[in-house]
Formats: C-alpha cells, sequence, structure tokens
C-alpha cells in the first residue's frame, strides 16, 4: 500500500509494467522511519506474483485492460540459510525440530 500511495496508484488499470519493476527497486530499499524493512528480490518477487493473483481478477471484472504484472522476465535469486550450515550443532537442532514435528504431527515428516 505504501508504495501506490507514494505513487498515487489508486485504480488496477494503473498499474504497468514499469510500475512492477519500479516496486521490485523499490521494496529492497530500506526506509525505517517509514516501517518499510529490506527485502530480498525473492520477497519482491513473490508480491509482485501476489499483486498478478489481484490484478487477474482486476481484469476479469474490467477495471483494467490486461495483467501487466505476469511474464516480466525476473528471476529468483538463490535462496541461502538463515544459518551455517557446515555448524553441526544447527544441524543437530534442524533433526531436533524435525523429530518434534515428526511427533505432533505424524510420520508425514519422517
Amino acid at each position: 500500500m505504501m508504495f501506490f500511495k507514494e505513487r498515487g496508484i489508486s485504480m488496477p488499470r494503473q498499474v504497468t509494467r514499469q510500475v512492477c519493476f519500479d516496486y521490485m527497486d523499490w521494496r529492497q530499499k530500506p526506509n525505517k522511519s517509514k516501517g518499510k524493512y529490506r527485502a530480498c528480490q525473492n520477497t519482491a518477487l513473490n508480491e509482485i506474483r501476489f499483486l498478478a493473483r489481484i490484478m487477474n481478477e482486476a481484469v476479469l471484472r474490467g477495471f483494467a485492460p490486461k495483467n501487466e504484472c505476469v511474464k516480466l522476465g525476473v528471476k529468483r535469486t538463490k535462496a541461502t540459510a538463515p544459518w551455517d550450515t557446515s555448524d553441526k550443532s544447527s544441524n543437530r537442532v534442524v533433526c531436533y525440530i524435525f523429530v518434534i514435528l515428526a511427533r505432533i504431527y505424524g510420520s508425514i515428516f519422517v
């Protein structure tokens, strides 16, 4: 919402392909004073994909001529683990978590 408010975008027909690319850049730059924290490219891309679903509905209802949020050609970046996977103690913690989940939910995790 903050992005659309800053850009003065209030209707689905105002969303263009360039707006999607601008959002990707905007989303990756933090502004903590406004409550916006940095997100990686994959997060921004997932949010654009969610916007594309909303835009599909807008097209079906006649609020936009076409969905500009699809087929942008932006690829996902390689995700990194939030912890050092070479550390044996962190691997033990992950295994322990899976054991707990298996006990709670059954054998779907084993």
